[in-house]
């Protein structure tokens, strides 16, 4: 439990969220054990009393709920805490937000800025040493020769590259109408990527939305009502 504010340590700065970056190592203000850093991994703008932190009874906790003496307006800060990272063994480089829907359940946390103290910067692991599969390749002369590949005519495959080109950027401009945070095409793989408060969605080219939830089923809706009806 949040102790009473006349408890806390008046004289510390109260930070907010423009306050952290993504990759900052940061303690919890509310306990003791200062060697127990977390990572920030992400700063969605979602206030504290509008982000769900867990149930009980079937009714939503949230973040202002679980802290009532922090400004419940302030947007969280979400952060994972390093063992947890390592064991999910998610290759991330500590500067680009991880889309919460990509984490196990149960590892990232919501806190109130001003509950969190930063105290550095989260290192990954140097993978420098990794062997580069690219500069390993070697011809073993079991693979097809050039003369062996056979090729679609260069004219064909153009045309199908335009026209998928033209269909992932129609999704993206209807998908840009409904007040998502940011909408990515990805021609290698085919999809526009949405982002909603730091939560990523792949529409696929056929227009179906990896995800189940409300925002999934509108965007998906949301195409097919504008380009397949």
């Amino acid at each position: 439990m949040t102790p009473p504010q006349d408890d806390l340590d008046t004289g510390r700065t109260d930070y907010i969220q423009e306050d952290f970056a993504i990759g900052d190592t940061v303690i919890d203000r509310e306990k003791d054990d200062s060697e127990h850093v977390a990572i920030v991994v992400n700063c969605p703008p979602m206030t504290a009393e509008d982000w769900e932190a867990y149930r009980v009874n079937g009714e939503a906790v949230t973040v202002a709920d679980d802290n009532p003496d922090y400004d419940p307006t302030a947007n969280v800060v979400v952060v994972i805490y390093p063992e947890d990272l390592e064991e999910w063994g998610v290759e991330w480089d500590g500067d680009d937000p991880i889309g919460l829907a990509d984490a196990p359940t149960g590892i990232a946390y919501a806190f109130p800025p001003a509950r969190l103290e930063p105290v550095g910067t989260y290192s990954p692991a140097d993978e420098s040493s990794a062997p580069d599969d690219s500069s390993q390749a070697t011809d073993t002369g079991d693979g097809p020769t050039g003369d062996d590949v056979t090729t679609e005519p260069a004219s064909d495959a153009t045309d199908d590259e335009s026209l998928s080109q033209e269909r992932l950027d129609a999704i993206a401009a209807v998908v840009e109408e409904l007040n998502v945070d940011d909408v990515t095409v990805d021609s290698s793989r085919e999809a526009v990527i949405v982002e909603k408060l730091g939560e990523p969605y792949d529409i696929d080219i056929d227009g179906s939305v990896d995800g189940d939830d409300l925002l999934a089923q509108r965007l998906e809706d949301a195409v097919a009502e504008q380009l397949d009806s």
